[in-house]
């Protein structure tokens, strides 16, 4: 298996991490878990193009250079910054917000995974 294969399973396994922990009502959980999903999937697009930025910043950064038109590229900082306030600033989002970044997550990793497939 490649490792832009590798990337988007682990990306798919986070994600569904995160479907598990929102079910038991861990929603700061479950959203850390998506940012590291898109994260994952993000890191496999840019495999791609052959670009492996170290930081979340570089890696949106170039996401949004090369997959502007193709994926939601915006996601990952939203999610980022959601992630540390939950994480740092004890921020609890509502079972709904979580719901929300769900459905966006996993349209960003199936995104992925269609444009993984065609190339």
């Amino acid at each position: 298996m490649s490792e832009v294969q590798e990337r988007l399973q682990t990306a798919r396994r986070r994600v569904d991490a995160a479907q598990c922990l929102h079910r038991n009502e861990f929603e700061s959980d479950a959203i850390n878990r998506l940012c590291f999903g898109v994260l994952e999937s993000a890191r496999a697009l840019l495999l791609l193009r052959d670009l492996t930025p170290k930081t979340h910043k570089g890696t949106g950064m170039k996401l949004g250079q090369h997959f502007q038109n193709d994926v939601e590229v915006g996601l990952l900082t939203k999610l980022r910054q959601n992630r540390e306030e939950a994480d740092y600033d004890l921020w609890n989002p509502s079972s709904d917000e979580v719901e929300m970044w769900l459905g966006r997550a996993d349209e960003f990793v199936d995104a992925s995974a269609h444009i993984v497939g065609r190339e």
